[in-house]
């Protein structure tokens, strides 16, 4: 199974507390943060993995399947192609929506992470994170650190917070005003 062979499986890195996990899980035609939200119960379950410890002691490992506790899973990047669009829309119904974003810096775990999180045009951000419903949420022109380890960096235009595991959120200063409604 490489990102070639089907465009049901994604490859992706999935950042825990203790490890960083790279491999392919089998999303079918939704976008990534659709299925972490619809599809994903107890256990993510990744396919030619390779599982590094962050920390203290960095081993790598690799392994044919793995399940990950979706409680311990603090954030997901997409590193392959999803489907396209057009995949998409043969798949599901849905509707492209024109977004706004609003700098974020936020605490998830052992991670500090900066970005920008899309937010409705109409949407208030204070009223936007109030209901909140997914658990898994996308934040956009993302840069995460490792607090231990501040070197370990990663940067990536989307990453999909387990927003659960979020403990500290805060608008990050810029120069850019929030959107309004």
């Amino acid at each position: 199974m490489r990102d070639s062979d089907s465009s049901s499986n994604l490859r992706v890195e999935v950042i825990t507390d203790h490890f960083d996990v790279v491999g392919f899980v089998e999303v079918g035609s939704q976008r990534l943060s659709d299925f972490l939200n619809r599809q994903l119960h107890s256990h993510l379950v990744v396919r030619e993995a390779t599982v590094l410890t962050l920390a203290p002691v960095r081993k790598s490992e690799e392994v044919d399947l793995l399940h990950l506790n979706s409680d311990h899973i603090l954030v997901v990047i997409p590193r392959g192609p999803e489907a396209s669009l057009e995949e998409r829309r043969k798949a599901s119904d849905f509707t492209v929506f024109e977004i706004s974003t609003y700098p974020v810096r936020m605490r998830v775990g052992n991670l500090e992470i900066e970005g920008r999180l899309p937010l409705l045009p109409s949407q208030k951000y204070e009223a936007a994170l109030r209901r909140r419903t997914r658990r898994f949420v996308p934040i956009l022109s993302t840069t995460a650190r490792l607090l231990t380890e501040p070197h370990w960096q990663w940067t990536h235009p989307v990453m999909i917070i387990n927003w659960a595991k979020t403990e500290l959120l805060a608008s990050r200063p810029t120069t850019q005003s929030p959107p309004t409604a």
